[in-house]
């Protein structure tokens, strides 16, 4: 057996970024020419990509060219790849939209040697992660003076694998097929589709307490390029090595950089770094990210707030945001909170904002549900493919759907290249019960609904993400066709514009519409008012109540009449009208003539604050600077 590990590229049907990667292995440095390459092409309809493998001349040893037969898809390609290691000593893995170092074979061989015989350790990544996976969030590593740290995720980006590594995964993949669906596992695994086997690596590193080793200085980079599992092509671009390096090796005992599936550092680490810490059994999650009524330990350090009063707390002013608690600087931004019976909300302004000053901005992961009937089978591929043509990087599919129709739902989405899910429901669970099923399972920061056959105009994931990345007070976004009056661009929006008693009064009247088709809301504080027994009518109001509704003059999607927009039932009125009697404004006679009259138009916009209080608490609208590129408020 050639002890080389040997390299293997998994190719589909993209030409240029393989051309691109097998320059880069021609390129890099080995140690003799006994380095075996295998490029597996998956089936597509295209023969190029077979056509350049073949004729690629490499000069470092034998080169092997295998054409599957029939389409595998991703997942089942890198499995087929990953069992190539029982023919050699070991494999390194390289997707064909990486790139690498000159070095990455000199490192892998190297760490390969060091971490062989080491049991807990199921592989060895050629990237280094400046980008957290759950919730895109810049991340550091600390450096502890070796060249490597450790972490319970899965590298996808350039790996090696021995042959007992792989074998063991695929022992215990065969007897747990499946996420065990319960919330001991990191939510973003559930975000994955089908086509993901980094899920299930994931989930084998926590229930068998194994870890990847990753290098300081990445030895690969991902382009993530249109393909069918990219989603955020660029965020996870990094530098990499471009020198011979001497390696420093750590182990796992002795090392102060070892991450959980969460990016988290392991407490053991922390508390060597800050024996106060140590007095406490407590989980970290500076990323505020865990489920704490999932966590097994007293106390939690996080960077979400409470209604305990913190044991201890730091500042936030340093990045990796564990540094401050290693060096224990005073502050109120990250708290150490006893769990039980504490309420626990998310750090809106806190952690987020301050790690990424100096660091590259992350514009907001959108997650687009579809509420899926069985007659809005045929429809969903319309709504899919306006979702397919949008610029923004981080986007996201829910398909909710009923049990009966899970697998036609599937069959749909094979063709689509960014992330699907389909989220099963019990069969006759109601519109607004699939929408909440989906708002629990999202982790995306912003959450928009589309019916099937609804559709995303131009740039729509785009301009709304500016919205809520650059005003971060904004919760709830409804957006709305600019319309023109001669030459000016101001169309009328205050009749449009609802504070809570507007909403009630039009509850009165019977033509208060509470369908949030179309609207982008920031998933936190929708959760914070959503609960079990929540309807939609009572979503809406406490969503209006709490945090408001901001109107854009700007159409972020074309939404047709549909179900769910529909004459709100008589007990529910009645409900709501008690419930909300107290914000009710008492308007006379004459009052409501003008505000008639005001809302067909008939009054200057400047005029109306006399005699209409209300508008006083109006929200500015948003509008769109054309030659700015941006969106600004506007008080009319």
């Amino acid at each position: 057996m050639n002890p080389n590990p040997a390299i293997v590229i998994v190719a589909y049907n993209r030409l240029a970024p393989l051309q691109r990667l097998l320059n880069a292995v021609a390129k890099a440095v080995y140690p003799n020419s006994n380095i075996e390459l295998i490029i597996s092409i998956d089936k597509s309809d295209s023969n190029e990509v077979a056509n350049f493998a073949k004729a690629f001349e490499w000069k470092h040893g034998n080169k092997e060219i295998i054409e599957q037969p029939h389409h595998l898809g991703l997942k089942e390609h890198v499995l087929f790849c990953g069992d190539l290691s029982q023919r050699f000593s070991s494999v390194i893995v390289l997707e064909d939209d990486l790139l690498v170092s000159p070095w990455f074979y000199h490192y892998a061989c190297k760490a390969q040697g060091h971490y062989y015989n080491n049991e807990q350790i199921a592989g060895i990544s050629l990237y280094n992660y400046e980008v957290t996976e759950n919730g895109f969030y810049p991340f550091r590593a600390l450096n502890d003076g070796a060249d490597v740290y450790f972490m319970q995720v899965a590298a996808s980006w350039g790996q090696l694998w021995t042959k007992d590594q792989w074998s063991a995964f695929r022992a215990w993949y065969a007897q747990n097929p499946n996420l065990t669906g319960d919330s001991t596992l990191p939510g973003y695994l559930y975000e994955w589709g089908k086509n993901s086997w980094k899920k299930h690596f994931i989930h084998y590193l926590i229930a068998t307490n194994k870890y990847f080793v990753f290098p300081h200085n990445s030895l690969s980079t991902n382009f993530e390029e249109a393909g069918t599992n990219s989603t955020s092509a660029g965020v996870f671009q990094v530098a990499m090595q471009l020198t011979q390096l001497e390696y420093k090796f750590n182990t796992l005992s002795t090392s102060n950089a070892v991450y959980d599936a969460w990016f988290e550092l392991l407490p053991q680490c922390l508390n060597r770094l800050n024996p106060v810490m140590s007095n406490y059994s407590y989980s970290t999650d500076l990323y505020g990210t865990k489920l704490k009524n999932a966590l097994t330990t007293e106390y939690v350090l996080t960077s979400e707030s409470s209604n305990h009063e913190p044991v201890l707390s730091f500042s936030n002013e340093l990045f990796p945001a564990v540094n401050n608690v290693a060096l224990q600087l005073p502050g109120k931004k990250f708290g150490l909170y006893k769990i039980k019976g504490a309420n626990f909300s998310a750090d809106t302004n806190g952690l987020k904002s301050k790690i990424q000053e100096g660091n590259t901005p992350v514009s907001p992961w959108i997650n687009v549900i579809l509420p899926l009937e069985q007659s809005s089978l045929a429809q969903i591929q319309i709504s899919l493919d306006a979702i397919a043509l949008q610029s923004h990087r981080w986007k996201t599919c829910t398909i909710v759907v009923e049990e009966n129709f899970f697998q036609e739902a599937e069959r749909l989405i094979d063709n689509y290249k960014f992330q699907v899910v389909v989220l099963p429901v019990a069969n006759g669970t109601s519109h607004f019960k699939k929408l909440q099923r989906a708002y629990v399972h999202s982790r995306a920061e912003v959450i928009v609904w589309l019916n099937p056959g609804s559709t995303l105009y131009q740039n729509s994931l785009e301009k709304a993400a500016d919205i809520f990345q650059y005003h971060p007070l904004i919760s709830w976004v409804k957006g709305l066709q600019q319309k023109t009056r001669g030459a000016s661009p101001l169309y009328r929006t205050n009749h449009l514009r609802l504070t809570v008693s507007e909403a009630y009064a039009q509850l009165e009247d019977n033509k208060l519409i509470t369908d949030t088709q179309g609207h982008f809301m920031r998933r936190w504080p929708l959760m914070s008012v959503l609960s079990d027994g929540t309807n939609q009518e009572e979503l809406f109001f406490e969503m209006l109540r709490v945090y408001g509704q901001v109107l854009a003059v700007w159409q972020f999607a074309e939404t047709p009449k549909s179900s769910s927009v529909q004459q709100i039932p008589e007990e529910v009125k009645k409900h709501l009208l008690q419930k909300y009697k107290g914000i009710k404004i008492n308007y006379n006679l004459f009052q409501k003539f003008l505000k008639h009259w005001f809302n067909s138009g008939f009054l200057q916009i400047s005029v109306s604050q006399w005699y209409f209080p209300s508008k006083e608490n109006y929200p500015d609208v948003l509008r769109y600077d054309e030659d700015k590129q941006s969106f600004y408020f506007s008080k009319s």
